[in-house]
This record gives C-alpha cells, sequence and structure tokens, in this order.
C-alpha cells in the first residue's frame, strides 16, 4: 500500500508540472510508453534500478533517452528525481497513477465494456454519450472487448463500479434468487 500512496504523491506532482491539457496529454503518452517498455525490458529495468550504476550514469541514460525519444523537460527531470531518490521501480504505478489525475483534469472517463456481439458505431456512441451522462464527463475511452457467452448485453466496468447488463448476468442473479 505504502508504494500505490508513493506512486501516487509522484504521479500528483507531475500533473503539476505540466498543468497545460497538450502539456498533460504528451507526458502522459511518453510516461505510459516507457512504463510499459520498463516493464517489458529487463536490461533497462536493472540498468535504470541497480546501485551498481552510479546515479549520473543512470541519469546520463534518462537524458540519452529523453534526447532520442523527445521527451519533454519536465518529464526528464521528473525521472531523474526518480532516480536520485532510488523510486524509479514505481515508475509502472506512478504512469497508472499519472493517468487517473490527468483524466481526472481533463474529464475524461475510461470503461472497459464486454458485449456479447461487436457493437456497431451507433450502439458504441450511444453507450458512450450514456456513460458522459451517467458520470458528468467531457470524454469517454472505451475499451471494447466481445464474449459471446455473455448471450445478449453489455458488462461494464468504469473505475472500480461495475455495471452488468448481459443475459447471463441476470440468469445468474435470478439463480441466486430463486435459491434462496
Amino acid at each position: 500500500m505504502k508504494e500505490v500512496t508513493l506512486a501516487r504523491r509522484y504521479a500528483r506532482a507531475l500533473v503539476d508540472l505540466g498543468r497545460e491539457g497538450a502539456r498533460l496529454l504528451k507526458i502522459e503518452n511518453d510516461l505510459v510508453q516507457l512504463a510499459r517498455t520498463f516493464q517489458g525490458n529487463r536490461e533497462l529495468r536493472i540498468a535504470l534500478e541497480n546501485p551498481a550504476f552510479s546515479k549520473p550514469v543512470r541519469e546520463g541514460l534518462l537524458q540519452k533517452l529523453s534526447q532520442t525519444l523527445g521527451w519533454s523537460s519536465d518529464l526528464e527531470k521528473f525521472l531523474i528525481l526518480l532516480v536520485r531518490e532510488e523510486r524509479i521501480a514505481l515508475l509502472p504505478r506512478i504512469a497508472v497513477a499519472f493517468s487517473e489525475w490527468v483524466d481526472q483534469a481533463l474529464g475524461r472517463l475510461r470503461a472497459e465494456i464486454v458485449s456479447a456481439q461487436p457493437l456497431d458505431r451507433s450502439a458504441e456512441e450511444k453507450l458512450r454519450k450514456a456513460l458522459l451522462e451517467v458520470f458528468g464527463r467531457k470524454e469517454a475511452l472505451l475499451q471494447i472487448q466481445v464474449d459471446p457467452s455473455l448471450l445478449a448485453g453489455f458488462r461494464a466496468k468504469v473505475g472500480g463500479r461495475f455495471f452488468e447488463g448481459s443475459a447471463r448476468g441476470q440468469l445468474e442473479q435470478l439463480k441466486v434468487v430463486l435459491s434462496v
């Protein structure tokens, strides 16, 4: 739990650095890409986490990556701070927390939708509009998957909230009620 709290604090500090919408989106994109690379590349993790490499060497590696990949100076400074504070291992959690803060700052909603059948554009747009109205947000990013075992309808996860609208879920609820 301590790591999650620390990650959220660092993420919040980075949000405050890049307060403008366009800057936040650029930082978010770069941070998320770096976090994925960091998680998937053992050599990079070792190079940035291992105290056997001096802090100036690790900072230099980040500066080279920043120059090559075109990161903002705010992100570069932030990552160097994480190396200096021996907190670079928190990078994946910071990226998740940062995206949550950016979503909040920009009025963005993320939803995971699982439907029984592929949604056409019209159905997807209706679902998007309904979610925006219910949650009072400006933009909705939907991650849609298909699971035929739902029989009909869909399930949605928005933040920590779950919505069950599938035929299978309703049948399971009926089964519970009838077995009582």
